[in-house]
């Protein structure tokens, strides 16, 4: 359960926002330098096994780089590798459009680990709270002072810091007990959004499941899990793609056309993680290209591919359905629109292309060394195995109510994100220039 907090009618720089009630006349907190508090970490990790080596994640914090990759990345000899512990702070000074001021984590997962020298280290004190001090991060209290770097020495998509320059910021901290109180708060929202997506990856290893099953194997004809009213009828027939449905490549509009308003363009990197992501780099087009390119108009409900990715991952290829709240667009080069035929049903034609065999043979038939593309000519020519008009129907229902939980799963994880995102600006003061 959260606690409650009481707005502050307190103006002083150095008092939250919010705090809670048996805090209300603490006054203000400290402020000092970081360097006080922590200091760096420069032990090397020459001891450590190639296995340890760890990876800063803006997503996951640090993990092991065989978890993260699938592979070791870093050789075998870790002279140069610093040693960190349990606890430890490790800040990557590379800016990204997600981190405008760099990743900063905390090692909690494991005792101990390697990391590259290009990471910033830092250990705090053993009598602070480490709790406390990552969720003071993750609030980005300490962003505005860092902010002040860029003119001191950064390079493009790097600050270029050291980690004895990022200690010479300053920070603001109350009590040990007020400081318990907050990362306690915070702390059950992070448990709170855990379960959330323990039940989201649930969800979505059950469908996993489910399309393993209700999908014939790779040179079967039924499949393992058939609805009953099914369970006699005849073997799915073999069909190939181009008897399911029509194929509509994109049109290669020009740059020198792409306008601040108007209608959008669905372009490759829009379709992202297996999803429509329409805020992603959005590009539109005037308004006068809905009648002058009227054929490749998309409406709420269409499917789409993406057909160029990278060689060696699935981040292409997959498809997604256009949202029904979603208002008309364009359809841009390397990606197409997949329209079923009659006595297809759009939603099981959805879920086919999501199935294993379907993506095996759709992945064999790429071409390219570096940048994979898919053919629509090679698409149409795929083989897969259909049932009855009804029995699609069954299969589409049964996938769709799960989509249905997961997409409200998926919300319920983001209102929680944004609740504490919002939470913790208010119960973090923000120091607003270095102490020199």
């Amino acid at each position: 359960m959260i606690p409650m907090v009481m707005k502050n009618k307190n103006n002083k720089a150095l008092v939250p926002e919010l705090r809670f009630p048996e805090f209300q006349g603490a006054g203000e907190w400290k402020r000092s330098k970081l360097s006080s508090l922590a200091k760096p970490v420069k032990e090397k990790a020459a001891k450590l096994d190639p296995e340890d080596v760890l990876t800063l994640s803006g997503e996951h914090g640090l993990v092991r780089q065989t978890e993260y990759f699938g592979k070791k990345i870093a050789g075998t000899d870790l002279k140069r590798y610093l040693r960190i512990e349990q606890d430890d702070f490790v800040y990557n000074d590379r800016t990204t459009n997600a981190a405008k001021y760099g990743s900063l984590k905390r090692l909690t997962k494991y005792h101990r680990g390697a990391v590259s020298p290009i990471y910033k280290c830092f250990r705090f004190r053993k009598e602070e709270n480490p709790m406390f001090w990552e969720h003071y991060f993750d609030a980005g209290a300490h962003e505005t002072q860092l902010g002040e770097f860029v003119n001191e020495g950064a390079r493009a998509g790097r600050f270029n810091i050291s980690v004895d320059t990022f200690l010479s910021i300053s920070v603001c901290y109350p009590t040990d007990t007020e400081q318990q109180k907050i990362a306690d708060c915070l702390g059950s929202l992070d448990d709170l959004i855990a379960a959330h997506s323990q039940k989201f990856d649930a969800l979505q290893d059950h469908k996993k499941g489910l399309l393993q099953q209700l999908f014939p194997a790779e040179g079967k004809t039924i499949p393992a899990l058939r609805f009953p009213g099914f369970a006699d009828s005849k073997e799915w027939e073999p069909k190939k793609i181009e008897e399911l449905a029509s194929i509509l490549m994109g049109n290669a509009f020009k740059s020198a056309d792409f306008s601040k308003r108007g209608i959008q363009l669905v372009r490759m990197g829009n379709l992202y993680q297996r999803d429509l992501d329409l805020e992603r780099s959005p590009v539109f087009l005037p308004s006068h290209f809905e009648q002058t390119c009227s054929s490749y108009i998309l409406k709420p409900k269409d499917l789409l591919m993406s057909m160029t990715g990278t060689v060696g991952k699935e981040d292409y290829g997959f498809v997604v359905q256009i949202p029904e709240e979603c208002e008309q667009l364009l359809l841009n080069q390397r990606v197409i629109k997949i329209t079923p035929k009659r006595e297809v049903i759009k939603e099981f034609l959805l879920h086919l292309f999501q199935s294993t065999p379907f993506l095996f043979n759709l992945y064999s038939s790429a071409g390219g060394t570096k940048q994979a593309n898919l053919s629509a000519v090679k698409l149409k020519q795929i083989e897969v195995t259909c049932p009855s008009p009804p029995e699609q129907q069954k299969i589409a229902d049964c996938l769709g109510n799960l989509d249905a939980l997961v997409t409200a799963q998926t919300e319920q994880i983001a209102a929680l994100q944004d609740y504490k995102k919002g939470l913790m600006q208010q119960l973090f003061p923000k120091p607003e220039a270095r102490t020199r």
